[in-house]
């Protein structure tokens, strides 16, 4: 996004990077309110008139155009007054005595302390996970991990990978959303070391061991593999491995990130796919609630999840031909049906919007096998994660929940691919 084409009222600057350590911000004395306050007219002070402007801080050290862009679509809509002077300078100002905070904490930061020290109603955009300002607003990283796995499963990856930034709460929920849809596919998960352990580090404390070790894992020979990183600046620093064990990129590995911050995505010579988090709509939300605090109102949730918006597709994950990506179009939908008893060609080719013999040749010549062997691999696949997750079901409950409501057919082709009944699968298991 150009910087120049948000709003007026907001200068362009050069993102902090996310391994900097954090500004220093001394905060007002803290208070122990950390619930909405009461209405203004209770606190002494004067509600202002329909026809005022109210006046809102903007606490943020950096704050990407997304997010400047939703709390400016609200601003307008309320006619509120935006103070910005942190952007610029930086630093918090002094005696304010404004009518509501917005806060941007995009990583550790004091910014939270800040805002429940003062007496006026603040909302904190979190993307930070020792941040517990009450009210907030964070992306939905359970969401953003799915995501990230069905845009890797469409272009075509067979391994897949997690790779962590630090080990907390934050990181961990994105990965079970990415480790859920894979596993719904029938698909494992490996993972990488994150090149944090515990707190926020500068690289340099763990980066020979980190480093040393995703060279390792990358190194092993395997088929195209599907990179999931936690942000985009781990995205950038696994494409520089990759380059420097000649892994190609997006051919052999695919990369995509979160965060869909432009610098990293564009700055690299492979552009790097990334998951938006839909920043703008979190900022968007967040004025809202603050406009419900300040007219008085509860805020009955301490946090609002905001679902991600798409995959913004570039270079590391592109797909290479309109056929490879017609088939990964036709392998994401039959994973997502394969518990459908009617799938078949006909619903695939319907759904792809293309005749069935062009489909079939297609998928043979790019896979080997023709769409049927394809989808009863699938269900054979997600029969066996089955079998041993609900050991309570009976084994035609899993022949119906694969889609084949024939146990009989249903013993014959587990048997034939696996050289067990379904039964002994399961025992052995």
């Amino acid at each position: 996004m150009n910087a120049n084409s948000t709003s007026s009222t907001f200068v362009a600057h050069k993102p902090v990077h996310p391994l900097q350590a954090p500004f220093a911000i001394s905060p007002l004395p803290p208070s122990n309110k950390r619930l909405p306050p009461e209405p203004a007219t209770q606190q002494g002070r004067t509600r202002q008139s329909p026809t005022s402007r109210s006046k809102i801080l903007v606490a943020a050290q950096y704050a990407n155009q997304d997010f400047l862009q939703g709390i400016a679509r609200f601003a307008k809509e309320r006619n509120w007054h935006l103070i910005t002077d942190m952007l610029h300078t930086g630093v918090l100002p002094k005696r304010w005595d404004g009518d509501g905070i917005l806060a941007f904490v995009p990583y550790q930061s004091d910014q939270p302390s800040f805002a429940n020290g003062t007496k006026v109603p603040n909302v904190t955009v979190s993307l930070a996970d020792d941040c517990r300002s009450i009210p907030r607003i964070e992306p939905n990283h359970f969401e953003i991990g799915k995501l990230a796995a069905k845009h890797l499963i469409e272009v075509g990856c067979q391994n897949f990978l997690w790779a962590p930034f630090i080990d907390d709460p934050q990181n961990q929920e994105r990965f079970a959303g990415f480790h859920s849809a894979l596993k719904t596919f029938g698909y494992p998960c490996g993972q990488l070391p994150p090149p944090h352990a515990k707190s926020f580090q500068p690289w340099q404390e763990n980066w020979t061991e980190w480093r040393q070790s995703v060279l390792e894992l990358l190194s092993k020979p395997q088929d195209r593999i599907g990179l999931f990183a936690f942000n985009d600046c781990l995205s950038g620093e696994l494409l520089t491995i990759a380059d420097e064990i000649e892994l190609s990129v997006p051919d052999q590995i695919a990369i995509v990130g979160a965060g869909n911050e432009t610098v990293e995505c564009e700055a690299s010579h492979i552009s790097l796919s990334s998951v938006d988090p839909n920043m703008e709509d979190m900022a968007y939300q967040a004025a809202a609630l603050l406009s419900d605090l300040m007219e008085g109102k509860r805020c009955e949730t301490e946090c609002i999840r905001i679902a991600p918006r798409k995959v913004e597709a570039r270079t590391s994950t592109e797909v290479s031909s309109r056929n490879n990506s017609r088939i990964h179009r036709a392998i994401t939908f039959i994973a997502e049906n394969y518990s459908d008893p009617n799938l078949g060609v006909n619903p695939v080719s319907d759904a792809l919007g293309i005749s069935r013999r062009q489909l079939e040749r297609d998928f043979r010549a790019e896979k080997g096998k023709t769409i049927r062997e394809h989808i009863e691999e699938t269900r054979m696949k997600a029969a066996t994660r089955l079998l041993v997750e609900r050991r309570d079901d009976t084994v035609e409950d899993i022949a119906r929940s694969v889609g084949i409501s024939s146990p009989g057919s249903f013993f014959r082709t587990f048997r034939k691919r696996y050289g067990l009944t379904p039964s002994e699968f399961r025992s052995g298991a």
